[in-house]
């Protein structure tokens, strides 16, 4: 496979409605018009190859164009404490961080730790599932075929605070 094609290309979120993004998968365009799918689900700042999918027609009129949204970070904080407040008061503890280990016991505490990993596994897994499933109805809603043609490994970091720290 050749790379210098894939070296000027720009990476862009999409969205699918307009509206809201859609993490986990960024747009990659050269300076030719020629489009791929990333697919990148973890936000862990790491060098590594990356899925690269490219698909039937051209996803341009779907890049995110980032507007003022200042309503949709309340909005997402106000449903995240209601939301832990219900997990709080209708779901038992014991469920999601194991029985109280009090008085201490290692084989209880690890009992507890196995817990939480598996939620979180879970957790991720469904989520990354979830964003996958989103994209290929989408696709398939519009008879487009979504192939992987192999693996890129980005040469620019994905973003860069103020600070100059640099997120892979």
């Amino acid at each position: 496979m050749e790379y210098s094609k894939y070296y000027l290309a720009r990476l862009y979120p999409i969205s699918l409605q307009g509206k809201y993004l859609l993490r986990g998968w960024y747009l990659i365009r050269n300076k030719d018009g020629e489009e791929w799918l990333m697919r990148r689900h973890f936000a862990l700042s790491f060098r590594r190859f990356l899925p690269l999918y490219q698909t039937t027609i051209p996803l341009e009129e779907y890049i995110y164009q980032k507007e003022n949204k200042s309503g949709t970070v309340a909005t997402a904080t106000f449903l995240g404490i209601v939301f832990a407040a219900f997990v709080r008061n209708f779901i038992p503890k014991e469920w999601l961080i194991g029985a109280i280990n009090s008085p201490f016991s290692l084989s209880q505490a690890l009992i507890n730790i196995v817990i939480v990993s598996l939620v979180t596994i879970l957790s991720i897994v469904a989520l990354t599932f979830t964003r996958d499933f989103r994209l290929r109805l989408f696709l398939k809603r519009r008879n487009v075929e979504l192939r992987k043609v192999g693996k890129i490994r980005s040469a620019e970091p994905l973003r860069r605070t103020p600070s100059g720290k640099e997120y892979w």
